[in-house]
């Protein structure tokens, strides 16, 4: 039991005349919550109960999630309210190191989130993170949260006095967290080591305070606490049987001594909700966010075991605060004697101060940002930001398979405030079948959103060429692009540009007709393609605007861009040797010189919601080389759109056509139209119902105009994507039918492509 028993005083109280003329004050209340991750969310069905008793805590410790739930309950919070808001959050994004592909700089999104794998270079040595996750998102969040009470130094300042636990994993010790900023203080002790990057602060590194101490009731009864009510999520040891994974032998190692402590701790409270029992009987752990409304279920099931005795403590101390009357506490938050001059009103909103963090998150060149309130010389009070810089060399490592382009290798350093400052690198590698390169230099001008780029892509990789859906032929395709050009940010997601660009494409066939065993057609002269190449050098003007909140699997936001290129003149060679009964007896190279002539290309697409599970997301694309007739003739099937399959390609050539295989027909002109209806489901998984419809000029130009024929062929399609958010990128099944093609489509994917 507590140092002083409750009833005993309680009963003194009310019978004693001579302690009530005294006026002695009522037995003080502290409530105790113990850490468990995820399982600790079941505390919010305790809390919920005390509101509803109206019963008043006087003293609050936490440890870990037990913390963050007190320290938000101690500066106001209900438990209605914190209920509302577990049952919200986004638990994916909050435990990754990604903030929303919609948060970031749009001169930034081009490589933010296809490499899972970070490591920071010092020197010429590589380094292993000091945690899975960094906790950008978790930070912002209760930097958020906590705002109320940003400019409260003292926790014993705050409606209900607070105190949480961080491990010192350094000197191996638990640290009592009592003052400061209370965001950091909660981001420390829920940082559970190896999952969470530890947190300095003043002066000590710490990790999650369950490592050490993961139910304080102690540290609540220093505090002043007579009577104790606890809340314990957490600590179990496995039986041999269940430990059989080297992450359940790791907990356990460091779990022996705390669960020990726990049992001791535990029978000191007066009241106790233990949610341990129940959590595991349902084999909950302490990572299962993605269950949050089921640990919330148990949390309000096990505290109706207790209500009898809650509703008996309220009784008791509703009947001695009408008997004696209580000291003035106060009711909102009060600001300790160093701060007591600053004016709340000058300071931004939380929602203006998150904006700020995202914006500096946005520009990718932190790795941590945080805020704290600072006085200046006239007395008004500011936000200083305080960051962590990114690494400036940065090794990204991923993988990424698709049965198209089979399975490969990502690598990319990247190099910031190198080469200059305000200035980015970054050079790439697909390795594998199809393999690719890519180098890219931007550099930001005293206004930042202005930005020279200059860049190198190429590609090799395999073009069949499909008749009547077969594939009658397999080309090696060559494809390089520079560019040089100056851009403009108009808004975080927004920007225009303008650059001088050259694009080299050259086809050349997988095997020669001259080297193939048989010819096609014996004793015949057959005419065979030894390579078709075409230089393009042009001006391109560009648009884009992207709010989606994920490239492949979005849920919220659209994309819209204009891509318009004028070429400046480019020559077309077509190579072709004489073959007669398998020996070549001539060859033929036809140079072309086709005149400017202009290329353009419009995509759309946006997600718009239809309830909580279900999404309409429609996609557009239009595009047309803008050439006469002659001009036509002399390009024939370069520079076309390649028009089919389910992913992009980092050429804009290459739109996807669901129903078709990659550059399954080659248009000069076309117009596609791709109706998607995902359906949200658990675990980050989507299905989407598919159907389009593409028109366009095909192949059959017949000396028109290909915008005058651009309605003649048509084609519907349908389809169906399966897709899933993992560790390692999307994981896509998509299976589609084209009335173009008598053959079902079946595409697999993992991870992003280069």
């Amino acid at each position: 039991m507590a140092r002083h028993s409750f009833f005993i005083l309680l009963l003194a109280l009310l019978s004693s005349d001579t302690l009530r003329a005294q006026i002695q004050p009522t037995p003080k209340i502290g409530l105790c919550l113990s850490g468990g991750g995820a399982k600790g969310l079941a505390h919010i069905g305790l809390l919920k109960a005390i509101d509803s008793l109206g019963i008043k805590i006087d003293f609050i410790t936490g440890t870990s999630m037990g913390g963050v739930v007190g320290g938000l309950y101690a500066i106001g919070y209900s438990g209605r309210a914190l209920d509302s808001l577990a049952r919200t959050l986004d638990w994916d994004e909050l435990l990754s190191n990604k903030v929303p592909m919609d948060l970031v700089n749009i001169d930034e999104k081009d490589l933010y989130g296809k490499f899972p794998l970070e490591l920071p270079i010092h020197g010429k040595k590589l380094e292993l993170p000091s945690g899975i996750v960094e906790g950008h998102a978790m930070m912002a969040l209760l930097q958020q949260l906590t705002f109320r009470a940003v400019n409260v130094r003292d926790f014993d300042q705050f409606p209900i006095p607070f105190r949480c636990i961080g491990g010192d994993i350094v000197h191996g010790k638990p640290i009592v967290l009592r003052s400061g900023n209370l965001a950091y203080a909660l981001r420390a002790t829920m940082s559970i080591p190896t999952i969470f990057a530890p947190v300095e602060l003043d002066g000590n590194l710490l990790v999650d305070g369950g490592l050490f101490k993961n139910f304080p009731v102690d540290i609540l009864c220093d505090m002043g606490a007579d009577y104790v009510i606890g809340g314990f999520t957490g600590g179990k040891l496995f039986k041999k049987e269940e430990l059989n994974s080297m992450m359940r032998i790791i907990y356990q190692s460091a779990s022996f001594g705390r669960v020990a402590e726990s049992v001791w701790q535990k029978q000191t409270c007066d009241i106790l909700a233990d949610f341990n029992e129940a959590l595991n009987a349902e084999g909950l752990d302490a990572g299962d966010f993605k269950k949050t409304k089921e640990i919330l279920a148990i949390g309000d099931r096990v505290t109706q075991k207790i209500m009898p005795q809650l509703r008996a403590l309220a009784a008791a101390q509703q009947a001695a605060q009408s008997k004696i009357p209580a000291p003035d506490l106060p009711i909102r938050i009060k600001p300790d004697s160093a701060q007591a001059k600053l004016d709340a009103r000058l300071l931004p909103s939380a929602n203006e101060a998150r904006y700020i963090v995202d914006q500096y998150y946005g520009t990718r060149r932190f790795k941590n940002v945080n805020y704290d309130l600072v006085q200046i010389e006239n007395g008004v009070p500011v936000l200083k930001i305080n960051t962590q810089p990114q690494p400036r060399a940065l090794l990204n490592v991923g993988v990424h398979y698709d049965n198209v382009l089979s399975a490969s290798i990502l690598a990319n350093v990247t190099l910031r405030d190198i080469l200059g400052a305000n200035s980015r690198a970054t050079f790439g590698l697909d390795i594998g079948d199809n393999y690719k390169l890519r180098a890219d230099y931007r550099i930001h001008f005293k206004n930042p959103q202005w930005w020279f780029n200059t860049y190198t892509y190429f590609e090799k990789v395999k073009a069949p060429v499909y008749l009547d859906g077969l594939v009658y032929d397999e080309f090696i395709r060559n494809f390089v692009r520079s560019g040089i050009g100056v851009h403009r940010s108009l808004t975080r997601s927004t920007q225009i540009g303008a650059e001088f660009v050259l694009e080299n494409t050259r086809y050349r066939p997988n095997l020669l007709v001259s080297d193939r065993s048989t010819p096609f057609i014996e004793g015949d002269t057959l005419l065979g393609i030894t390579q078709v190449r075409i230089s393009m050098p042009g001006i391109e003007f560009q648009y884009l605007s992207n709010t989606l909140d994920h490239p492949i699997l979005p849920t919220r936001g659209m994309r819209m861009s204009v891509t318009a290129r004028m070429s400046l003149g480019s020559p077309v060679l077509f190579g072709t040797e004489v073959v007669y009964n398998n020996k070549k007896i001539d060859q033929i190279d036809d140079n072309e010189k086709v005149t400017p002539y202009g290329k353009v290309l419009v995509r759309w697409e946006e997600l718009f919601k239809m309830g909580e599970y279900a999404r309409f997301y429609p996609k557009v694309a239009v595009g047309a080389r803008l050439t006469n007739s002659l001009q036509e003739t002399q390009l024939d099937v370069m520079d076309r759109f390649l028009v089919g399959g389910v992913d992009a390609r980092n050429d804009w050539a290459y739109v996807p056509f669901v129903g078709n295989r990659e550059a399954y027909t080659l248009q000069s002109a076309f117009a596609a139209i791709q109706l998607n209806f995902p359906i949200l489901l658990p675990n980050n998984v989507q299905l989407i119902p598919q159907y389009g419809i593409l028109s366009g000029t095909g192949l059959d130009i017949q000396g028109a105009t290909p915008l005058l024929d651009i309605f003649n062929e048509i084609h519907q399609s349908y389809g169906l994507t399966a897709g899933v958010q993992t560790l390692i990128g999307p994981v896509l099944l998509n299976v589609s039918k084209a009335n173009n093609d008598n053959r079902w489509q079946v595409y697999g994917s993992i991870g992003f492509r280069f």
